[in-house]
Parts: structure tokens; C-alpha cells; sequence
């Protein structure tokens, strides 16, 4: 039954697509319409990975690459910028540049989507974002990437915060299926990370990820600190 609902999510989707490259072969197309365009594009391509690995049926397509957290979070904000300005939603961000790590930038694009939708339905006044650097505190001679996503929304008790990441857990009643945190922390602990969760009702809540820094990112701190590296 998995397989048949993905199987028929898709061929919309798909349909969509095709569609939307039909638009973009127009000649008398804007310029800055087709970049509306090339945009829908991308995020039809990643809400379909996103309906098979939600399923547990996608596997992954691309090779794991050294990729910029920092740059992701960025695109993601930038796609949120509409919702966030017509709900008069402050945000305050603080991207530390070149924070990279190895993996897929689709799947750490999805987790900062999902987090970033949920302080939305949480009714939050306030965002704040964060991608810094930092030493791993389990192991000096490591770095990781830390992101944090807080907010002023409704928060969570005690009870709620014990079952967020199991599957089919939601508190959104009729409008929640209960998957997006769970496929959140999938996604972050096939990386070799880990998620976390801080929360006090009507106050607010708080995701802190860390994922191990890329290899690239390793290289230039131990070359600017004068270490050695292979």
C-alpha cells in the first residue's frame, strides 16, 4: 500500500514538472519569472524524494559530497521570506560561512524545511537560526556543525517532548501525519549526528543538530592552527 501511494504522489508531481519545463521553454518568459520557475522545479524534485523516503522507499540517488550547511540554510530562508514577512515574524540569523559537512544537502535541506514549518505551526512572533562552528565536546580533536532553530511558538511539556521523534506521533490533531521529526532524525543520525530538543510550554522550543564538520572544513582548521594533516 506504501509502494501504491508513493507510486501515485508521484505521477502528479511528475506531471507538474513537466509542465513547469514547458513554461521555461517559452521565449517571450520573463527573467525573473523563470526563476520562480527554475525554483518550483527544485522543490517539486525534493517533495518527490521527500514522499519516498518518508515511505521507506527511497534509497538515495547522488554520492554523498562535502556541502556548506551555512548555504543550504540560507536557500531555506530565503524560500520562507514571503511567509515570514506577511506574518510579520522577526527572524534573526547568524550563518558562520564555509560550515561544511559530508553527506546530502537535499536530506539537511528537508530537516531545516521541516524544523522551520514547525515554529511556523507552533504560531511563533520570533526565529532565530543559527549554523556555527564549534569543538566536538565528546572529542576535543573533532568539529561539528551546530545548527539551532528556536522559537517563540507554543512549545511542548514534558510528556509531548518524550515521543516527538516516533513515527506517526503528532500534536497537530488532523493536519500533522506524525512523520516529519521522526524522518528529521533519520536523516541526522545516517549522518553520524544527533538532534536535540528543548522546550517549555507557551514559550517556545528549541532544535540544536550537530553533524560531524567535512573534511574540507577539518583541513582549513588544522592548516590555519599550523597542525599537520594528511
Amino acid at each position: 500500500m506504501a509502494s501504491t501511494l508513493a507510486h501515485e504522489i508521484n505521477n502528479p508531481l511528475e506531471v507538474l514538472v513537466n509542465l513547469l519545463y514547458l513554461i521555461t521553454s517559452d521565449p517571450h518568459l520573463p527573467g525573473h519569472l523563470a526563476e520562480h520557475v527554475r525554483t518550483a522545479e527544485g522543490e517539486l524534485n525534493r517533495l518527490s524524494q521527500m514522499a519516498r523516503r518518508t515511505l521507506s522507499f527511497y534509497r538515495p540517488q547522488s554520492t554523498p559530497q562535502i556541502f556548506a550547511v551555512d548555504e543550504v540554510m540560507d536557500e531555506v530562508l530565503r524560500l520562507f521570506r514571503p511567509t515570514l514577512s506577511s506574518r510579520n515574524i522577526k527572524v534573526s540569523h547568524r550563518l558562520v560561512a564555509n560550515s561544511t559537512v559530508h553527506g546530502s544537502a537535499d536530506e539537511i535541506r528537508q530537516v531545516c524545511v521541516n524544523l522551520i514549518s514547525n515554529a511556523l505551526d507552533a504560531g511563533t512572533a520570533t526565529l532565530s537560526v543559527r549554523v556555527s562552528r564549534q569543538t566536538d565536546w565528546r572529542n576535543p580533536q573533532e568539529r561539528v556543525v551546530h545548527i539551532t532553530v528556536a522559537d517563540t511558538g507554543t512549545g511542548m511539556d514534558r510528556q509531548t517532548l518524550k515521543h516527538i521523534f516516533e513515527p506517526f506521533f503528532t500534536t497537530k490533531d488532523q493536519t500533522g501525519t506524525g512523520l516529519g521529526l521522526w524522518v528529521c532524525h533519520e536523516i541526522i543520525r545516517s549522518a553520524g549526528g544527533s538532534i536535540r530538543v528543548r522546550s517549555t510550554l507557551r514559550k517556545g522550543s528549541v532544535f540544536s543538530i550537530y553533524l560531524p564538520a567535512g573534511i574540507a572544513e577539518s583541513a582549513v582548521d588544522a592548516y590555519q592552527s599550523g597542525l599537520k594533516t594528511e
